[in-house]
């Protein structure tokens, strides 16, 4: 019973979380006790790909200003760090 009360009692993160895609995360950002999660989990809107269609919209929008700055980040790290040869 110990055991179960310690397990229970951790926080974790919602299985819905995604990932860092674009400027920030896609997903849920739920944290809670790990017996919480199940009344979580019905209602959670990124379960199963519901993820609400204008966040998508927005996000799909800013997916190439996102990689034009990620390309611009890199160009900047190479010029810092790569000393040019001969």
């Amino acid at each position: 019973m110990l055991a179960y009360n310690i397990i229970n009692d951790l926080e974790i993160l919602c299985t819905n979380r995604g990932e860092i895609l674009i400027f920030n995360f896609i997903g849920c950002e739920w944290k809670g006790r790990m017996e919480d999660i199940t009344n979580h989990m019905p209602q959670c809107l990124f379960a199963d790909g519901n993820v609400p269609g204008w966040y998508a919209t927005y996000m799909k929008s800013k997916e190439k200003e996102y990689e034009e700055q990620e390309l611009k980040d890199d160009l900047l790290v190479m010029r810092l760090y790569i000393k040019p040869l001969g």
